[in-house]
Order: C-alpha cells, then sequence, then structure tokens
C-alpha cells in the first residue's frame, strides 16, 4: 500500500515552534509535543493539535491527515494515495 506524503499548507512554517520530545523541555500547557516528518526528515515540535492537521500539515495523494496518540503524537497520513506524490510503504514485503 502507499503512503502519502505530509507537506506544509501553503504559507505555513515548522521554524518558529518549539522542539519537544522525551529529553527536552515540556510544551506549554496549551500546546502537545507532536511528531512528524517532512521531506524526510523526522522532527517533534509544540504544536497546537486542534490545528495541525487543518492549518499547518496536509497530506498527498487523496490520503487523510490523523494524529496518532503517543508520546511524542505522531501525525501520519492515512488511507490509500494515488498519484505521484506517493510513498512505498514500509510494511510492504519485496519481491
Amino acid at each position: 500500500m502507499r503512503q502519502g506524503r505530509l507537506a506544509l499548507r501553503s504559507g505555513e512554517s515548522v521554524g518558529g515552534m518549539t522542539e519537544c520530545g522525551v529529553n527536552l523541555p515540556s510544551c506549554p500547557t496549551h500546546l502537545s509535543c507532536v511528531a512528524f516528518t517532512l521531506d524526510g526528515v523526522s522532527q517533534a515540535r509544540c504544536v497546537d493539535p486542534a490545528v495541525i492537521c487543518t492549518e499547518v500539515l496536509s497530506c498527498t495523494g487523496g490520503t487523510s491527515c490523523a494524529i496518532l496518540e503517543s508520546y511524542p503524537s505522531r501525525v501520519v497520513c492515512s488511507g490509500t494515495c494515488k498519484g505521484d506524490d506517493c510513498d512505498e510503504s514500509v510494511s510492504s514485503s519485496g519481491p
């Protein structure tokens, strides 16, 4: 199964968002530590989980942005990706 790729919405940036993680300071009360992969780089930032999928990140290939509950939470693209902006699933078996 092919997976959609996370992408920044137009005009958005994660550069101003505080990095977070197990050995880093905790996020302010209204923000959560959320991990995601952009352009092949995994990172975790303090974000508002209510808007991360609607205002900051989007998914390619007709897939949906979803947040997996863990620590840190993880943003992924859910569903079957169609088109050229897809990644091969890491769980697919080789020939």
